[in-house]
């Protein structure tokens, strides 16, 4: 990777024309030549569904290029779940067209992750956090040292953070990052050790899933196979509750989407037919119309599974 910073110095004996040149529309970095062929959008994807915050970072383009920068970038955020490869060409692609936009050096970073590219994911991931200070990617970076087996840099990283530089549920995904690491090594106590420092209660409900998740493997990699199980089970329990995924499930594409079938009758028989009072809707006994609450205090149920197990639930706060 190259680590020079800045512009190279001019020439002996010249003047270097390019340190008069201000950034802007039109600067090098931003409109420069692209070598790779343009990856056909997929049909109706515009940069237009972007978040505020990233089409700001694209303004400093001009308003054509602005616009093929920011279709890429939509491209590959629809993309990178379904279809990695062709996500990635779409964010190479922005990369290429923008480098010096921090959200084209981010998707890259991502959509590498995803492929099991962790050397490229490193850097890209790495610039961009280096030119907007953000901290949201610090899990992806140490999971993608852990990838290239190199989990005792994600150890160094961690012993280097600071947990308020992190929002809540980055801080926790970076926990479980470094016990994975823990568990690479070898380490199960001190993965379990700090699995159990970050305590069950008082995260949100996917951080609370995952923390009970992740306790349950590293108790099943130290032979406690019943134990383990039950903090599975609380973890499944937990996620169902709080309408939260617990991670093997198949999300349903139609979820929240209500299809109703509306038959037509005859123009004879509307007018023939007089106006019925509405009946209220009545469900069926065996129609389940209980939605899970996502503001669930899963507390009681961590300590009476603890219980369950002969753990002190003080221990485990």
């Amino acid at each position: 990777m190259n680590k020079f910073k800045g512009r190279r110095p001019a020439r002996r004996g010249g003047q270097d024309k390019r340190r008069q040149q201000q950034p802007g529309k039109h600067s090098r970095g931003y409109d420069r030549p692209r070598k790779m062929k343009e990856p056909e959008l997929p049909e109706g994807v515009t940069g237009r569904i972007l978040s505020g915050p990233v089409l700001q970072q694209l303004s400093p383009l001009s308003r054509e290029h602005r616009e093929v920068v920011s279709n890429h970038l939509a491209a590959a955020g629809t993309l990178i779940d379904s279809d990695p490869e062709t996500a990635y060409q779409h964010a190479r692609y922005a990369v290429e067209s923008a480098g010096r936009i921090a959200a084209t050096r981010e998707a890259l970073g991502l959509v590498a992750y995803r492929l099991g590219k962790y050397e490229e994911a490193l850097r890209e991931l790495r610039t961009h956090k280096r030119i907007t200070g953000a901290t949201e990617n610090v899990p992806v970076i140490a999971d993608a040292e852990r990838g290239r087996e190199k989990p005792q840099k994600a150890l160094d990283m961690f012993a280097e953070a600071k947990q308020s530089d992190f929002d809540p549920q980055t801080w926790i995904e970076f926990v479980l990052v470094v016990a994975g690491a823990h568990m690479d090594l070898d380490n199960l106590p001190a993965a379990k050790s700090l699995i159990e420092a970050q305590g069950f209660t008082g995260h949100a409900p996917g951080s609370a899933v995952r923390l009970l998740s992740m306790y349950a493997d590293i108790l099943r990699a130290q032979g406690d196979t019943e134990t383990g199980d039950k903090y599975e089970q609380l973890a499944r329990r937990t996620a169902q509750r709080t309408n939260v995924l617990f991670g093997d499930e198949t999300p349903d594409p139609n979820e929240g989407i209500q299809i109703i079938t509306i038959e037509e009758e005859p123009e004879e028989e509307i007018a023939e037919d007089e106006p019925a009072a509405a009946e209220p809707d009545t469900p069926s006994e065996s129609e389940d119309t209980s939605a899970p609450d996502p503001n669930v205090d899963v507390e009681d149920e961590v300590d009476e599974i603890l219980a369950e197990a002969g753990i002190d639930p003080e221990t485990v706060r």
